[in-house]
C-alpha cells in the first residue's frame, strides 16, 4: 500500500478543494427546500445574483404594500423590488395569463381567495420556510403550496350617530329585529362580502337552520352594495346605511380612530380567513422569492404588517392595541375559520342560498 505524505500545503489544498465543492453544492441546491443552517446566507447570495423581484399583492398600496416592500429593500438593498397591486380577481387574471403564456413576470402572489384557483391550476411551486412554524398549526397549509401572511376577521359595523352605541345588533338574531328593516347593506359580488356572511351562517348553524335564518333576514330588505369594502364603510360613515353586515373589522376601527362616526361589532362566531403568499412555477428569481417569503413571515416582517394595521399570523407578534378587541385569540371570541379550500368547497351551496333568498 502506497503512503501519501501529508504536508501543511496538502491540507490547505484539500481544504480549499472541499470548500469550493461545498460552495458548488450550495449554489446548486434547491432554494425552495433548502434547510441548511446557512439558509439566510444561501438565499441572500442567490438573491444578490438574481438582483430583482416582482411582487403581486392585494395589500393596500400606501399601507401594507409599501411598508413590506420598503422594509425588505432596507434589509436587502441588493434586490430591486417591484410591486403591482390589484384585487384578487385582477391578480388571478394577470398571473394565470402569464403562466399560460409560459413566461411569468410575477415572482410572488399574495392575497385572500387566491389559493384554490392556483392550487387547482397546478401552476404553484411547493416551498418550505422555517418561519411557517410560528403560524398556529390550524392556519397552515398542509400542501406546502401556500403560506398564511395575515388574518382577516369579519363582522358588522354601524354609524354611531344613527345607531347609538349600546343599541346596535350584537348577535345574528338581533339583525332580525324589525327596526333594522331597510337600514342594512352588504357587499355583493365578492367572496369577502355577502358570500362570507352566508358561508359563516351555514357552517355554524347547519344548512337547515341557515336556510330558515336567511329567509328571515331577506325580509329585512338588505341592500346589495357592489363597491369595494372601503367604499361601503364610507357609505356607512356618511349615513347612507346605518349598518353594514360584512366588513373586515379593522376598517371601521381605523376609521373610528380618525374621528369617523362608526364602530365595529363582532357577531359570534365571527368568520376568520387568511391571506396567503404563493410562488408560481417558473419564477425567474427563486432565491429572491424565498428570501422575501422568509422576511414576510418572520417576526420582523409581521411587525411591519402589524404596524400597517393588519393582523399578523406570527404568534410572537401581537396585533395593535386598538385591534385586539376583535382578535379571537386575544379577546376570547368564537370564530369560524374559513380557509380558501372551505370557501371554494361551499361556493355553490352559498351561491344557491343567496340566489334563493336575495335574488
Amino acid at each position: 500500500m502506497k503512503h501519501v505524505r501529508l504536508t501543511r500545503r496538502t491540507f490547505a489544498a484539500a481544504g480549499a478543494y472541499l470548500l469550493t465543492g461545498a460552495r458548488v453544492l450550495a449554489a446548486s441546491a434547491d432554494p425552495f427546500d433548502y434547510r441548511g443552517a446557512d439558509r439566510a446566507a444561501f438565499l441572500s447570495a442567490g438573491a444578490r445574483r438574481e438582483g430583482r423581484l416582482m411582487f403581486y399583492s392585494s395589500l393596500i398600496p400606501n399601507l401594507g404594500l409599501k411598508a413590506i416592500t420598503d422594509g425588505f429593500k432596507k434589509k436587502y438593498p441588493f434586490v430591486a423590488v417591484e410591486s403591482w397591486r390589484g384585487t384578487e380577481v385582477n391578480i388571478a387574471q394577470k398571473m394565470l395569463a402569464e403562466l399560460r403564456a409560459g413566461s411569468p413576470s410575477g415572482d410572488l402572489i399574495e392575497g385572500s381567495e387566491l389559493a384554490p384557483i392556483f392550487i387547482k391550476s397546478r401552476f404553484l411551486q411547493p416551498f418550505t420556510s422555517p418561519e411557517t412554524q410560528k403560524t398556529p398549526a390550524q392556519y397552515r397549509d398542509a400542501t406546502g403550496l401556500t403560506a398564511a401572511t395575515r388574518f382577516s376577521y369579519y363582522g358588522t359595523a354601524f354609524n354611531t350617530k344613527l345607531v347609538p352605541p349600546g343599541t346596535q345588533p350584537k348577535s345574528f338574531s338581533d339583525l332580525l329585529d324589525p327596526k333594522w328593516k331597510n337600514q342594512m347593506a352588504w357587499r355583493v359580488g365578492s367572496d369577502s362580502g355577502a358570500h362570507m356572511f352566508v358561508a359563516n351562517v351555514m357552517l355554524s348553524m347547519g344548512e337547515a337552520k341557515a336556510d330558515a335564518y336567511l329567509k328571515a333576514l331577506a325580509a329585512q330588505n338588505v341592500v346589495g352594495f357592489t363597491g369595494s369594502a372601503q367604499a361601503l364603510i364610507d357609505r356607512v360613515i356618511a349615513g347612507e346605511y346605518a349598518i353594514t353586515l360584512t366588513t373586515a373589522q379593522h376598517l371601521p376601527i381605523i376609521a373610528a380612530s380618525k374621528g369617523a362616526p362608526i364602530a365595529a361589532q363582532v357577531l359570534q362566531p365571527m368568520p376568520a380567513t387568511v391571506a396567503s403568499i404563493m410562488i408560481p412555477k417558473g419564477t425567474k428569481h427563486p432565491h429572491a422569492a424565498m428570501l422575501f417569503v422568509d422576511y414576510v413571515l418572520s417576526a420582523e416582517g409581521q411587525t411591519v404588517l402589524r404596524d400597517a394595521q393588519y393582523f399578523p399570523v406570527n404568534q410572537d407578534v401581537q396585533p395593535l392595541k386598538d385591534l385586539q378587541p376583535v382578535s379571537p385569540r386575544l379577546a376570547g371570541l368564537k370564530e369560524t375559520f374559513i380557509d380558501d379550500e372551505m370557501l371554494y368547497a361551499t361556493h355553490s351551496k352559498v351561491a344557491g342560498l343567496l340566489k334563493k333568498h336575495f335574488g
